[in-house]
């Protein structure tokens, strides 16, 4: 579709951004270059993808990239980056939405492809189940080994896997015979091995070594059964004294590392073998129709998970490898964030839709920390391979500009002695040392690290540290949950960064029961969880009369109310009344005034969470009702509780607007991207969390799964050796995580460094930080790079008097006088405001509401797709664009350039569309975003698509005047000129009009409530 890129001097670009080391800057600075350097040599702008990890750095890179060109005063290019047609920034997942939707056809999907939340799924999985349960009898048989719920949740799995895998099958016979023939050859040897260091057998080892010799007999000829019974009946080893040694130590080395890896789970017997060949034949037969009936749903519903996002595209790649290519050459490069946190899934399908095109990539493996979500650290070293060989520029940027230079030097000192994984980083340039501490790193003991913690918080803020300066990482919420606590008690104010538990706090709860109420008042579970709230308070002894009230059992305990002589009745009737007239986002909002649950809630927790909590609730809330098809039960039991999102982070708390002054807690996984001046790791005594042998396991190489086999003798699922050795590679990667984990921890740090471990606990973990690194004794340790601190602690502090609750500055929105939550107004609200809208006829609104019943989200997209083609009219010539488009929409823009009534091609020229505004006025703010308006040399165009019915061109012509004043009222537009307002129909060919010789006569014409808004 576009124009090749090769005569570009930007080509491929691969970059190795060590911590602090300003990739960002780089990814920010080579996007703008290479935008203005394609524009100079192909006279126009270019389609640029860009990938990130999260939504959040997505966001956060396309504000710097708007400030970049801002600063350098760029307006064209500030304007070309908020053009998602051109300048694509999302997620990994939110580019696959695109392509999947732009060839979903080739994959028999609707067009209208949605994202469902894992309990949707999950609902429609286990009717699949179990009607083909019902239909085969002989997969009951998996309910011997599993329950129904275990089978869903492997199914999931499976599923996933076999999506990726068309081929996946399962390890046979064969396969486990060949591991289990290993082991027991291992067990021979290290037996043998044993005995040959032995070389005058004590007495009271005899009986023990001959059983030892007896075992390894049993194995050589085959004879399993008796070496199980051999094993069952062996005898007690004789002690063995380390001063005076029987025999060689080396031997009882080995034989103690013999017995300590369980010689009974070491292989898999015979008839293990035959069960497991037998269910997982059974299996593979069930996930092949299982998958066939849920890739059916796919296609006739066009829902997927995230997980299919990817799994689909993948396949859409592999089947039908033009669209990948098509999709290449529709964009003129590709920026990928992060590389080190791709998946090898999401590395094939990113390779084939990049194709030949020239693309950025930027990470480090050094950070790489989700193993979990199926990323791999050695991707990265696969890429820069691979580019290399592709002659791209390679490049390094080791210079850390985050720490101070003698605390950096602390940190590639302690990495060198921590692993080998790690590359030294070069300081920043400094003109002379900051010591705003005595120390750069602090190593501290302690019995207990929760008052640890705090003790050493409370001496940096005793040295003038900001709280806010001051930030705890650790693994996990546990140990964050307990510091948080604590800190109540000694009045130090933390705030406490949760990864999840949104939907669980105290203030989201209380406003789900008021939206729950709203949709199905007779609930009466609900109702009494918003009856006994502070909101709507209800004595229990009146809720028990209520309960006994004919009418509560007939129908519920809302009706009794309704018949009672409740002070709290006309409260309840009054919200019930607002919502049925309102909706669920308004009247929330009009509760939240109301009840003054927002100043409560801001005199309660001065961290601003719980406002900001609200705030995303309302948010949430606000955005959803907006959608086609809303429905509020559907948002409380689906789509609230389960947001959607690419790291799950939509289910964390909200951040508050302004920063408080506390010290934050947090994960190390949620600090990526952050820094603090001062930053204090905990856990590092703790024994890392390795995964367990999993119910199915798989090999990536092989293809193949292994499902346990349900152990009738113990009452526990037992996975077969194959299963196990794949475990343990995956522990040697998870290791190594553990270790990346440290390094995204401590490089979080700009001036100071605190590591904590626990002393009395997980000592004897070899796998421990505190066992890798070289801990200092204790003592001030001075040299000429840095000075460390090491202390063994055991203090505590004493609990402090708690104040009495006092009232905190409350953010305003919500103590504002009745009516100013509308302050702020988009113009869509304020044409459909009834105050404004009054002047329509009862034959109108009845139409409109008509019409606005049976709107449905096909004719939301097609109007989405339409914009989006109409506003690349002003980036890409006629004939490229028609290539791209379907006959119908070939037909709408074949219309649009050839209207009569305005040389729509002058206006796209010289105007801006999707022109996006803000204006304060004496009353409000207006926000809003026009089509197309320009100012010509005589006359000033102001333009709106619209893929309706021109039956309603009035409120479109409502629309035009508040942007015309807008324009004329921020002295962009000149008010002698002549005002054209066209509002274009192209599905239906029609163009209505009103022309206005000057600012004059128009502001003359304008409805008198329009003008009240202004």
């Amino acid at each position: 579709m576009s124009s090749p890129t090769s005569d570009v001097v930007l080509g491929s670009q691969f970059i190795r951004a060590g911590a602090g080391a300003g990739k960002t800057t780089k990814l920010i600075g080579t996007f703008l270059n290479f935008v203005r350097e394609f524009r100079q040599q192909q006279g126009r702008f270019p389609r640029v993808v860009m990938t990130t990890f999260t939504r959040k750095a997505t966001q956060e890179v396309k504000e710097r990239l708007l400030v970049s060109a801002l600063k350098e005063n760029e307006k064209e290019i500030f304007e070309y980056i908020n053009k998602k047609s051109y300048v694509h920034i999302s997620t990994i997942h939110g580019l696959l939405s695109i392509y999947l939707s732009q060839y979903a056809e080739q994959m028999k999907f609707p067009q209208d492809i949605r994202i469902v939340d894992s309990q949707q799924y999950v609902r429609h999985l286990k009717r699949q189940i179990n009607e083909l349960l019902k239909k085969h009898p002989e997969y009951l048989e998996l309910l011997e080994q599993y329950s129904f719920t275990a089978l869903t949740e492997i199914s999931i799995e499976a599923l996933e896997l076999k999506s990726q895998y068309p081929k996946l099958s399962y390890a046979n016979a064969k396969a486990l015979q060949r591991i289990s023939e290993g082991q027991k050859k291992a067990i021979v040897d290290e037996i043998e091995k044993i005995l040959g260091l032995i070389t005058a057998v004590p007495d009271k080892w005899q009986i023990y070594l001959d059983h030892l010799r007896g075992l390894a007999v049993s194995l050589q000829q085959g004879r399993e059964l008796d070496f199980l019974q051999q094993l069952d009946n062996m005898p007690s080893k004789p002690v063995f004294s380390k001063t005076k040694p029987p025999f060689d130590v080396d031997a009882h080395n080995i034989l103690e590392d013999l017995r300590a890896k369980k010689l009974k789970n070491l292989f898999d017997t015979e008839n293990y073998i035959q069960k497991h060949e037998a269910l997982n034949a059974l299996f593979i037969r069930y996930l092949n129709e299982l998958y066939s009936r849920m890739q059916e749903h796919r296609q006739n519903t066009g829902e997927l998970t995230i997980a299919d996002l990817e799994t689909m595209s993948l396949q859409l790649s592999e089947l039908h490898p033009e669209t990948a290519t098509e999709f290449s050459q529709s964009w003129d490069y590709f920026m990928v964030d992060e590389y080190q946190d791709t998946s090898p899934l999401q590395v094939k399908i990113l390779n084939r839709l990049i194709g030949d095109r020239p693309c950025f990539v930027v990470g480090d493996p050094q950070q790489s920390i989700y193993l979990f979500r199926g990323a791999r650290s050695e991707v990265f070293e696969q890429k820069m391979q691979e580019m290399q060989a592709q002659k791209a520029q390679i490049q390094f940027l080791e210079t850390n500009y985050r720490s101070e230079a003698s605390l950096m030097l602390f940190m590639n000192d302690f990495f060198a002695d921590f692993s080998n994984q790690f590359r030294p980083m070069l300081t920043k340039p400094e003109s002379s040392p900051k010591r705003n501490l005595p120390y750069d790193a602090y190593f501290l003991k302690s019995p207990e690290q929760v008052e640890t913690v705090l003790v050493h918080i409370r001496r940096l803020l005793d040295q003038g540290v900001l709280p806010q300066d001051i930030c705890v990482l650790s693994r996990n919420n546990s140990k964050l949950n307990e510091i948080a606590v604590r800190a109540a008690q000694v009045q130090i104010p933390v705030q406490l960064q949760a990864a999840a538990g949104f939907e669980e706090k105290r203030e989201i709860l209380d406003l789900i029961a008021l939206n729950r109420f709203f949709n199905n008042p007779h609930d009466n579970e609900n109702f009494v969880t918003l009856a006994r709230s502070p909101w709507f308070f209800i004595e229990d002894s009146e809720l028990l009369s209520l309960a006994h009230n004919p009418i509560a059992r007939q129908q519920s305990l809302w009706a009794s109310l309704q018949y009672s002589n409740s002070a709290q009745k006309e409260k309840f009737k009054k919200y019930l009344d607002f919502f049925n007239t309102r909706g669920a986002s308004q009247t929330t909002q009009e509760f939240i005034k109301e009840s003054r649950f927002m100043a409560l809630s801001a005199a309660y927790d001065k961290t601003g969470k719980r406002e900001a909590n609200i705030f995303k609730f309302l948010t949430t809330l606000a955005q959803a009702e907006r959608a086609s098809g809303f429905s509020l039960g559907l948002f409380l039991d689906e789509q609230f509780l389960s947001l959607q999102s690419d790291l799950g982070s939509s289910s964390g708390e909200a951040q508050p607007v302004e920063q408080p002054d506390c010290v934050s807690l947090m994960t190390v996984h949620a600090s990526k991207g952050l820094q603090f001046k001062h930053v204090i790791v905990i856990g590092f005594a703790d024994t890392p969390q390795l995964s367990r042998t999993p119910k199915l396991s798989f090999d990536e190489q092989s293809e193949l799964i292994s499902l346990a086999v349900y152990d009738e003798e113990n009452s526990k699922h037992q996975a077969s050796r194959w299963a196990a050795v794949i475990t343990e590679q995956f522990k040697e990667r998870e290791l190594k995580e553990h270790e990346r984990v440290l390094y995204v921890a401590m490089t979080r740090a700009i001036e100071s460094l605190t590591l904590v471990a626990e002393t009395e606990r997980h000592m004897t973990s070899e796998s421990s930080w505190l066992k890798r690194s070289n801990w200092p004794e204790d003592g001030e340790h001075i040299g000429g790079k840095y000075r460390v601190l090491s202390l063994t602690m055991d203090e505590k502090l004493e609990n402090a008097k708690l104040d009495k609750l006092s009232s905190a500055a409350v953010r305003p929105l919500f103590l504002t006088p009745q009516g100013t939550v509308e302050d702020s107004q988009s113009v869509t609200e304020l044409i459909s405001n009834p105050s404004i809208t009054a002047s329509a006829t009862a034959e109108a609104a009845s139409q409109f509401n008509e019409e606005r019943t049976i709107l449905n989200l096909k004719k939301a997209q097609k109007g989405s797709d339409l914009h989006r083609v109409f506003e690349a009219l002003k980036y890409v010539d006629e004939e490229q664009l028609q290539s791209s488009l379907a006959d119908e929409d070939k037909e709408s823009l074949t219309y649009l350039l050839q209207l009569k009534e305005i040389d729509l091609k002058k206006i796209l020229q010289a105007g801006h569309n999707e022109w996006g505004f803000g204006l304060k006025t004496p009353s409000r703010f207006i926000q809003g975003q026009i089509d197309l308006w320009a100012e010509l040399e005589d006359e000033i165009h102001v333009l709106d698509y619209k893929t309706g019915s021109s039956f309603y061109s009035e409120q479109a012509f409502r629309q035009l005047s508040i942007y015309t004043q807008a324009l004329l009222q921020m002295k962009i537009a000149s008010p002698q000129k002549k005002i054209i307002q066209s509002v274009v129909y192209p599905v239906e060919k029609v163009v209505k009009q009103k022309v206005f010789a000057n600012a004059q006569e128009f502001q003359k014409q304008m409805p008198e409530e329009l003008k009240q808004l202004f």
